[in-house]
């Protein structure tokens, strides 16, 4: 939540890569640290934790306007799914686990949520997350949460993104009967985009994920 932007390349390749495959793909932005956004009680004691609030307030408006002009995109809006990385793959998790009534307006309220479709569902039918941090909502697993995939290094030595609430969101997952594919891999280092699991790269890992929960 400190950087990165939808200009990404690794969030672009691999947009393009859905994109060839027949998918609608959208790179998002959303609010980070530097903006300094309003956050309600409970989320406005840390700067990064404001901002992780309203990053998933505008993951859900981007996902409610995908929905409301999924004609124009030629989006079955039955089948929306979320991929992310880091921050990204904390925000994925978060748009598989939590519900509409979560994340819904700023403190102390929002003045531009009518314009984000509130008509619309912000749930996704599945969420692939890679190196993300479930700490935020292992409070609200439950069965009926999406197929979530996720991919955390046992070793990562990012701060932000350790490894235990990853295996505290496995645990849960597990205790609850979810859907869900959890790699974790036995390296050092935050990020692992060249990895591979079951003879795929992430991308056709993803793939793979997606086209089964997705019934494509």
């Amino acid at each position: 939540f400190k950087f990165l932007t939808k200009e990404n390349k690794h969030h672009q390749s691999l947009a393009r890569f859905f994109a060839r495959r027949g998918f609608a793909a959208f790179s998002i932005d959303y609010r980070q640290i530097s903006d300094a956004p309003p956050a309600p009680e409970g989320y406005d004691n840390k700067k990064v934790r404001a901002a992780q609030y309203a990053a998933m307030m505008d993951a859900k408006a981007a996902v409610r306007w995908i929905r409301a002009n999924s004609t124009t995109y030629g989006v079955d809006p039955d089948k929306v799914a979320a991929v992310g990385s880091s921050a990204g793959g904390s925000i994925a998790m978060g748009l598989a686990l939590t519900d509409d009534r979560d994340f819904a307006v700023d403190s102390p309220h929002d003045p531009v949520f009518a314009l984000n479709n509130p008509d619309q569902p912000a749930k996704v039918q599945a969420a692939a997350a890679l190196w993300g941090n479930p700490s935020f909502y292992l409070d609200e697993v439950d069965a009926n949460d999406a197929p979530l995939l996720f991919v955390h290094s046992t070793q990562d030595p990012n701060g932000d993104s350790p490894y235990a609430p990853v295996q505290r969101l496995y645990e849960a997952l597990e205790a609850v009967g979810g859907t869900f594919e959890f790699y974790p891999l036995h390296l050092p280092g935050h990020t692992h985009w060249d990895v591979e699991i079951d003879g795929l790269d992430i991308r056709n890992l993803i793939l793979r994920f997606l086209l089964i929960q997705l019934g494509l």
